[in-house]
């Protein structure tokens, strides 16, 4: 019972300390230091955006939107 109180209360420590630790990539006195959260974070955001562009092209050439009188009212929301 104590020994599996012992690791469970120094996991989380580890996990916490791993996720703020500084990663460089770069080499020589170039490159980005950020932790491996803010790395997967900036990689999750870059992959959302890329979905949504493929998206935004695949209704522009087959979808809905191919038809430039269907496109007005998108246009004028995106304007506000």
């Amino acid at each position: 019972m104590k020994i599996e109180r012992a690791r469970s209360g120094c996991l989380p420590h580890v996990i916490a300390d791993c996720w703020n630790t500084e990663v460089t990539i770069g080499s020589g006195d170039v490159g980005i230091t950020d932790s491996p959260r803010h790395w997967l974070n900036d990689g999750l955001v870059e992959l959302f955006f890329f979905v949504i562009g493929l998206e935004i092209k695949r209704e522009v050439l087959v979808g809905e939107l191919r038809r430039p009188r269907q496109t007005a009212l998108p246009i004028a929301a995106r304007s506000g």
